[in-house]
C-alpha cells in the first residue's frame, strides 16, 4: 500500500476526525516485543454492526458518495494502517448506549486452516477490559490498539528497535502537525502524542506579514470547486531570527518544501512537489501553492489508497503551469532583491483588461484578464448557474473581438495550415466548448444558433469535427 509508520498513523487519525472527534490521543507504549500503539478519540463511537461493517476489507464501494466531513477513500484505512503497523488491530468503541470491540489478528487468520478469515469480538482479555473501563467515563468514542508491532520492531534486535521506535514518536509528529494544520488552526482540533500536544505547522507562514498572498483561483468541474491559492513566503531578512526562518523551511528543509500543497477536505494528501511542471530550484524556495480539492475528485485527481499520491488531472494543467510560472516569478524576485511586501493579493491595475499569450507554435491570442478585480468581484457575486453564463458570453467576447475581426492575430481555420496541438491542450480545449454549449444552452439560446456560433470560434477552429460529432450526439 505504500504505507510509512507516519501516514499510516495518519490514516487512523483520519477516522477520528471523521467520527467528529475534537480531541485524538495517540500513546506509543515501550513494552520490547509486547510494545504497543494506540489511537483513541472523543467522537461519535459505532454500534455493533457498524463497527462489523468498518471492519470488512473495502468497506465502500469506489463510487461511494462520501459526506464533506469524510476523510475517508476506499473503507480500507483502518485495516490497512493498523495491519501495516501491526499484526493485531483491535477496535473498542462506545456508541453512548454500548462499548464493543472486534479484532483483526494476522497470525490467528494464517494458523487457521484455509485461512479463515474470521474477526474475534467480545475479547475478554485484561487490556481490553482496562480500555473498555476508560471509554465508560465517555459520552462516546473510540480507541484502536495496535499490537505485535512487526513493522517497528525486530524481535532479533530489541536494543536498535527500541532507538527506531523513539525516533518514529518525533517523526509522526512532524508529520502530523503539517497534515492536519488546517483541523488544528480551524477547528481547534486536539491531537496529542503521549501526552504532548500536537503544534500545528502552517506552510504557508501566514502570521508572517511579509507574507504574498496571491489572487486565488476557482477551476468549476462537475465534481465541484476545485480552488488554488498561491503563496509567496517572505525574503530571509522579513524574519525575526535565525531559528523562525529555519522553522518556515519545513522539517525537510526549504527546496523540498517548494512547490504544491494538495488538500482533500482541508487534509493534506501531497506537498512540496510541482507535479513535474517545472524542476526545484532554490530560488523558487518561497513559493507555495494551496490547491482545495473535494471527495468527488478522488477519481480524476488519482488519490491513492493512502491518500499520499496524486495526477493532476489533464483540464486543469495548463492553468496550473501558468499559476506556477507567475509564482516562481514572484518568488525569484523576493529571494533576489527582497521584493515587495505588500500584505494581501497583489492587484492588477485596472486599465488591464486584456492580457496576450503566445502558443507553442508561435501563435498569439488575446484573452480577458480573470485575475482583474472587477471580473473577481462579479464572478463572486454570481450563483453557480448564472457564472457558467457568464463564462460563455466572455468566451464569446474574446473570439468575436475587433482584433480578431480585423485579421490582427491570425487564427488560420485552413485544414492544411491549423495549428499543431498536442492532446493536452486538445482535450482542455474541447472540455470548454463543452462547457460554453452549456453555458448558452441555460443562457435560453437558440440550439441552431449556438452550433452555428461556436463553429465560427477563431479559437476552436481546428475542433470542427469534434464539435460536430457533439452536437450529432446532442450533448447535456
Amino acid at each position: 500500500m505504500g504505507y510509512t509508520p507516519e501516514t499510516a498513523i495518519a490514516d487512523l487519525v483520519d477516522n477520528s476526525i471523521s467520527a467528529e472527534s475534537t480531541q485524538i490521543h495517540i500513546e506509543f507504549k515501550w513494552l520490547n516485543e509486547n510494545s504497543t500503539i494506540t489511537v483513541s478519540d472523543n467522537g461519535k463511537g459505532m454500534d455493533k454492526s457498524t463497527l462489523i461493517e468498518a471492519m470488512k476489507l473495502a468497506a465502500f464501494y469506489f463510487s461511494t458518495t462520501r459526506t464533506d466531513s469524510d476523510l475517508g477513500r476506499f473503507g480500507l484505512g483502518l485495516k490497512t494502517a493498523g495491519t501495516y503497523l501491526g499484526r493485531r488491530l483491535t477496535v473498542i468503541t462506545n456508541d453512548g448506549s454500548n462499548i464493543t470491540d472486534a479484532c483483526w489478528d494476522l497470525d490467528n487468520i494464517c494458523s487457521s486452516e484455509g485461512m479463515n478469515w474470521n474477526i474475534c469480538v467480545n475479547d475478554e482479555s485484561d487490556i481490553i477490559r482496562k480500555y473498555r473501563n476508560e471509554l465508560s467515563k465517555l459520552s462516546s468514542g473510540t480507541i484502536i490498539l495496535i499490537e505485535k508491532l512487526d513493522s517497528l520492531i525486530d524481535t532479533k534486535n530489541i536494543d536498535k528497535s527500541k532507538q527506531k521506535y523513539y525516533r518514529k514518536i518525533s517523526s509522526v509528529q512532524s508529520h502530523l502537525r503539517l497534515v492536519f494544520h488546517r483541523f488544528i488552526e480551524e477547528d481547534e482540533l486536539q491531537i496529542t502524542i503521549n501526552n504532548e500536544l500536537v503544534v500545528p505547522w502552517n506552510p504557508f507562514i501566514s502570521a508572517n506579514r511579509a507574507t504574498q498572498e496571491l489572487d486565488e483561483e476557482i477551476v468549476y468541474s462537475e465534481n465541484g470547486e476545485i480552488i488554488i491559492l498561491p503563496y509567496v513566503l517572505p525574503h530571509r531578512s522579513k524574519f525575526t531570527s535565525e531559528d523562525e526562518y529555519n522553522a518556515a523551511g519545513g522539517i525537510h528543509g526549504w527546496i523540498r518544501s517548494q512547490g504544491i500543497y494538495l488538500y482533500r477536505n482541508r487534509r493534506l494528501i501531497k506537498y512540496g512537489t510541482w507535479f513535474d511542471i517545472i524542476k526545484k530550484e532554490n530560488t523558487f524556495n518561497l513559493a507555495r501553492i494551496q490547491i482545495d480539492i473535494l471527495p468527488n475528485h478522488d477519481e480524476e485527481w488519482k488519490i491513492t489508497v493512502d491518500k499520499s499520491k496524486a495526477t493532476v488531472p489533464v483540464y486543469i494543467q495548463e492553468m496550473l503551469k501558468r499559476i506556477v510560472a507567475n509564482c516562481t516569478e514572484k518568488s525569484t524576485q523576493v529571494y533576489n532583491s527582497r521584493g515587495s511586501y505588500a500584505k494581501g493579493p497583489a492587484r492588477p491595475s485596472l486599465g488591464a483588461v486584456w492580457e496576450q499569450r503566445k502558443s507553442a507554435n508561435g501563435e498569439y491570442s488575446y484573452h480577458l484578464n480573470k485575475k482583474h478585480p472587477l471580473y473577481i468581484s462579479l464572478q463572486h457575486s454570481l450563483n453557480s448557474e448564472q457564472k457558467e453564463i457568464f463564462s460563455s458570453y466572455i468566451s464569446l467576447i474574446e473570439n468575436f473581438s475587433p482584433v480578431l475581426l480585423t485579421g490582427l492575430v491570425h487564427y488560420s481555420q485552413d485544414n492544411e495550415q491549423k495549428k499543431i496541438i498536442d492532446a493536452l491542450e486538445k482535450e482542455t480545449d474541447l472540455l470548454r466548448v463543452k462547457e460554453l454549449i452549456e453555458g448558452f444552452r441555460k443562457g435560453g439560446c437558440d440550439p441552431d444558433e449556438i452550433q452555428q456560433t461556436v463553429l465560427e470560434m477563431p479559437y476552436y477552429a481546428y475542433l470542427k469535427d469534434e464539435i460536430l460529432q457533439l452536437f450529432e450526439s446532442d450533448i447535456k
